[in-house]
């Protein structure tokens, strides 16, 4: 048995095995975000020990979980995300990286370890990946990818909502958990998916109606030429000629016809006895 003599020496030996206070607030704080414990707030050895058992075992049951996690958010992100190493791939990362360092950390250091984790997003992206890693994964593995491959073909009248699917999978695969839960979206993203591939093709439009061909309009035709009315030679009108004077008249107009074969003669006349009244 130890003497008296020697207690203090032991009571100062585990004073210094304790973690450094300042450690033991941020490691308690991050085991009830990170892994959803409640461990004591006092810091003695009893609850170290406590602690470090804890949180060993919840790390040692999440890897698995989280390496299938890390493995399939690369590959889907490589896929339907490319060019962009989005929130959800750097958090998960992050979390096996944690995971890793705490399973393999002496058990004197496990406090400080979780202490000083660096963690790439935030302790909350952290803690909620951490928390759905086994779901997340399996949804991953489960989803139907392939109508997701078929909606990059589509060249028709859905092109445009496949379009829109498809962008709103690439924004889900790269945000974080506790921004859009993926196992919810997919589920949602997969029927979107299914409605749109099995949706019928809108009937054809009707053809428009034939225009009736307008009625050929008549071209108008041609005036005919004017008739050609008599020219007028000469007119006047000689009155109260005497048998001799008529006679000279008569043969004036004869000679000038005999002259001109295109002259024609107009007739009109009166006889009348002198002293009389008509």
């Amino acid at each position: 048995e130890p003497s008296i003599d020697s207690l203090p020496d032991e009571l100062e030996l585990r004073e210094q095995a304790l973690p450094d206070a300042s450690h033991w607030q941020i490691a308690v704080q991050r085991a009830s975000g990170l892994f959803g414990l409640t461990p004591a707030q006092v810091l003695n050895a009893a609850n170290v020990g406590r602690l470090v058992d804890d949180v060993r075992q919840a790390a040692t049951q999440k890897r698995d979980a989280t390496a299938r996690l890390v493995s399939q958010v690369r590959d889907r992100s490589t896929r339907y995300a490319p060019g962009v190493v989005g929130a959800r791939q750097q958090t998960a990362e992050s979390a096996q990286a944690l995971l890793a360092s705490l399973v393999q950390a002496a058990e004197g250091d496990m406090v400080a370890a979780l202490a000083s984790a660096t963690l790439q997003t935030s302790d909350a992206a952290v803690g909620r990946t951490l928390g759905q890693a086994l779901a997340c994964a399996d949804a991953l593995t489960n989803t139907r990818w392939e109508m997701f491959d078929a909606m990059r073909d589509l060249q028709d009248h859905r092109r445009d909502a496949a379009a829109s699917v498809l962008s709103r999978l690439s924004e889900v695969l790269t945000s974080d958990e506790h921004v859009l839960p993926l196992k919810a979206r997919l589920e949602e993203l997969e029927r979107d998916a299914m409605r749109l591939l099995t949706a019928a093709a809108p009937p054809p439009a009707p053809a428009p109606a034939p225009t009736p061909a307008a009625a050929p309009v008549p071209l108008p035709f041609p005036p005919a030429p004017a008739a050609m009315g008599p020219e007028v030679v000469e007119e006047k009108q000689q009155l109260h000629l005497s048998g001799e004077a008529a006679a000279a008249a008569l043969d004036d107009l004869k000679a000038r016809m005999a002259r001109d074969s295109d002259l024609e003669l107009t007739l009109s006349w009166r006889l009348q006895r002198k002293g009389t009244q008509l």
